[in-house]
Order: C-alpha cells, then sequence, then structure tokens
C-alpha cells in the first residue's frame, strides 16, 4: 500500500468551505459589521439626548423659581391686603357705632326741637293774654287785623297778589300807625323784607279798611307777614301783626 496523501485532505478540509459556511461568514461579518457601528454612533446619539433633557430641565427649574418668586410675593401682598381689611373692618363698626350715636342724637334734637316749638307757641299765647290784659288795665291802644280773601289771589294781568285788609282799634284808646314791615318767607325761610313809612290814626275803635297788593322777584314766596308800629294816645308803642298767605301762580 502507498502513504497516505494528508496533504490534500488539508488543502480540501481547510482552505475550501462550503456554500453554507460562505453564508454564515458572511453573516458574521454583518452582525460585527452593525455592531461596530452602534458603538460608534450610540454613544453620541444618547449624549446629545441627555444635554438636551438637562437643558430642558434646567428651564422649568427656572420656570419653577420664577412662579415661587412670584407666589412669595403675592402672598406677601395679600397679607398686607388682609391686614386692611380687618383694620378697614374694624374702622367700619366703629363707624356705624358712630352713626348709630349721631342717629340718637338727632332723635333727641329733633324731640327737643318739637317741645321747644310747642312751648314757644304756648309762649306766644300767654304773651298774648298778658298784653290784652295790661292794655285793658292801663288803657292802652289795640289793633286787630283782618285780611281778605286769604289765601290771595294771584292777579297774572297786574303780576301781583292783591288782597283787602282791615284795621280795627278795640280798646278805646285812639292810635297814629306810623311804620308798616312787609317780611317774605318761603314754607321754611325768610328770603325778603321791606320797610315803608305810613300815616294812619285810628280813633278809640276806630276802623280802616283798603285794597293792598304784592309782588316780589326772585324765590316764590309762600307768604307775607305784615306788621303794623305806631304810638297810641297815651304814648304807648303799638305793634300789630298779621299773615297773608299766597296762591301759588
Amino acid at each position: 500500500m502507498g502513504a497516505p496523501h494528508f496533504g490534500k485532505r488539508f488543502n480540501v478540509g481547510f482552505c475550501r468551505l462550503s456554500k453554507k459556511g460562505e453564508k454564515r461568514v458572511k453573516s458574521a461579518a454583518v452582525i460585527f459589521l452593525a455592531a461596530l457601528l452602534i458603538g460608534l454612533f450610540l454613544p453620541g446619539c444618547s449624549t446629545g439626548r441627555i444635554n438636551e433633557l438637562e437643558t430642558q430641565v434646567a428651564e422649568q427649574q427656572a420656570q419653577i423659581a420664577a412662579l415661587n418668586s412670584e407666589i412669595a410675593k403675592l402672598e406677601k401682598e395679600n397679607a398686607s391686603l388682609e391686614e386692611e381689611y380687618e383694620k378697614l373692618q374694624k374702622d367700619y363698626w366703629l363707624l356705624m357705632d358712630l352713626r348709630r350715636k349721631v342717629e340718637a342724637k338727632d332723635a333727641r334734637i329733633a324731640e327737643l326741637e318739637e317741645e321747644n316749638a310747642k312751648l314757644q307757641e304756648e309762649n306766644a299765647k300767654l304773651q298774648e293774654e298778658n298784653d290784652d290784659l295790661k292794655e285793658e288795665i292801663v288803657g292802652i291802644a289795640k289793633i286787630k287785623i283782618s285780611f281778605w280773601p286769604n289765601p290771595a289771589p294771584y292777579n297774572y294781568e297786574n303780576k301781583q297778589w292783591e288782597w283787602r285788609m282791615l284795621l280795627r282799634e278795640v280798646n278805646g284808646v285812639g292810635v297814629r300807625l306810623n311804620r308798616r314791615i312787609r317780611e317774605y318767607y318761603t314754607s321754611s325761610a325768610l328770603i325778603g323784607s321791606h320797610e315803608e313809612d305810613m300815616n294812619l290814626h285810628l280813633d278809640p275803635y276806630g276802623v280802616s279798611r283798603g285794597p293792598c297788593s304784592a309782588s316780589y322777584n326772585g324765590t316764590q314766596p309762600n307768604y307775607v307777614v305784615l306788621t303794623y308800629i305806631g304810638v297810641d294816645d297815651h304814648g304807648h308803642r303799638i305793634t300789630a301783626k298779621g299773615r297773608v298767605d299766597f296762591e301759588q301762580p
């Protein structure tokens, strides 16, 4: 037998691959290259994404810090407003208490004014009775005044109020009237006055009658008070008053 041919078997077994082996080698090469490329590129991609996320986190933290600062500022302002509100609330109740006291004082003043008006009216009546008694005792002239119609109508043609007057001496003493005062009033206040001289003598129990009129420029009066002043035959100063209401034009 001849010697075995090892070299030929070696060449065939180790230097030449089958088609199936070639495919396996190619697949392994592709996998190796892919792994190599992933190793080369993935670290860069991951680092960029991390940097992007870190930037976003930093921006959000800055926004959170700004919002916290704004919240702290608003909380401080709110505390100041609450303090001011509590102060105003205390002032409000203080004002309400003062208002109640003022209203009570006003009510009391109104009561006193009403009582005072009644007392003044009673005093005027008593004074009139007293004057009547004095006149009867010492012989002082006394004038009674009458007006009609009263309220006096307004004459649109003459633009004035017109009425008639009657003066009577009722105490049996002659009197000379030398002055007359007109005082014009609204329902609540005196708005003007006018004084004029006159010369009228009334005998004891004498009578004088005649027409009267009045006009007024400015605020519309509601009535006029006529005051007659004079001296009786015994030298006593005499005063007599009467009121004429005006119909409103």
